[in-house]
């Protein structure tokens, strides 16, 4: 007679959600925790991205666990089941991670997330540190940024807020900022942060420990979905309260600097974000592309490997209806350039607010 041996159980794990509006810098809190993590700590990483091209993933600092990215969708909607299996993939390796950090997408309500965690198979192993919100402190004081429900839904889940970015904003902006914050979640707590630096100790060490209670949190709340679609495409769907158009491109091409920053300084309003890698005539190391809202930032990364084909990759996303993805497309190919001569970034970071770029 046959007898079923049941699968072994992963070992139990804690797990915590980073999750944040575009552009508030989760990537770089994640990489300083991945960094400055105790030795031992085991660690897992899974990084999630709205677009075709996951832009973070390359961003992420090595780990000695596993990094696994998701992409092409949200993992509190479109792509949930794929977290799921990226999280039991990594709980069955030889050496499985004592601790996953899952970095959201900048337009995932961590509330639907939570509820992808709502299997009895998750519940069994997965102990819930916390819900890390990051907020971007200059965005936040602007008004258009505030109004959005979806950051507003972050912040309700949230267990700790790191409010990032605190070099941009007066040093009597601070206060004010929290003070909103505090108004929409009263008891959060609030970590300030400059270039995403937190207490690592403090931030991996924190817990509410009970994801069955987490979830019976957010059963009772019936936030709108979120859908995202190609720019220029049609909708799938009337109902969502919650509507972004994406963008990309990707090619195997140098650009220009020049024809680079213009057309990034004339990126239209309705784009909250956009990030990439891109080479740069006259450039032997990687480019890093950063747009927040108005603020634009070049630069540089790791070097081209001598071998290495060089591709220029750019990803946007932005109120629906707001751009023309074609339009971008064309603007970004027109800095294509076959001439490697070029100033590349010898003069370091550049970093302007659109509309003030001197040309």
């Amino acid at each position: 007679m046959l007898v079923e041996v049941p699968e072994p159980r992963p070992p139990a794990v804690t797990l915590t959600l980073l999750a944040g509006f575009l552009g508030a810098g989760k990537t770089t809190v994640l990489n300083h925790l991945v960094r400055n993590a105790p030795e031992g700590s085991r660690l897992g990483v899974l990084v999630n991205d709205f677009g075709a091209i996951n832009i973070d993933a390359e961003l992420v600092a090595a780990v000695d666990g596993e990094t696994i990215t998701l992409q092409n969708g949200c993992i509190c909607c479109t792509i949930k089941d794929d977290l799921l299996l990226s999280l039991f993939r990594l709980l069955r390796r030889p050496d499985p991670p004592a601790h996953v950090l899952i970095e959201a997408s900048g337009v995932s309500d961590p509330a639907e997330v939570l509820k992808s965690f709502d299997d009895a198979r998750v519940l069994d192993v997965v102990r819930l540190a916390a819900v890390i919100v990051v907020v971007d402190a200059e965005q936040y004081a602007a008004v258009e940024y505030r109004d959005q429900p979806l950051a507003l839904h972050q912040l309700l889940v949230a267990d700790l807020v790191i409010l990032n970015k605190l070099d941009l904003i007066a040093d009597d902006g601070a206060p004010g900022v929290e003070d909103r914050i505090r108004a929409t979640a009263p008891d959060v707590r609030v970590l300030p942060a400059i270039h995403g630096r937190v207490p690592v100790e403090l931030v991996l060490g924190i817990g509410r420990g009970d994801l069955d209670a987490a979830l019976a949190g957010v059963a009772a709340r019936e936030l709108p979905r979120l859908h995202v679609h190609d720019a220029g495409a049609e909708p799938g769907h009337t109902d969502h309260e919650l509507v972004f158009d994406r963008w990309s491109y990707r090619a195997a091409r140098t650009l220009a600097p020049t024809p680079l920053r213009a057309a990034l300084d004339a990126l239209p309003a309705a784009i909250y974000r956009a990030k990439g890698i891109v080479a740069i005539a006259g450039e032997e190391r990687r480019v890093i592309v950063q747009v927040v809202g108005k603020r634009v930032e070049l630069r540089p990364g790791e070097p081209w490997g001598p071998e290495e084909p060089r591709v220029s990759t750019l990803v946007a996303i932005g109120r629906a209806g707001g751009f023309d993805g074609d339009a971008l497309t064309t603007a970004i190919a027109d800095c294509e350039t076959s001439d490697p001569r070029g100033r590349g970034l010898r003069d370091g970071v550049r970093t302007w607010i659109r509309g003030l770029w001197p040309r």
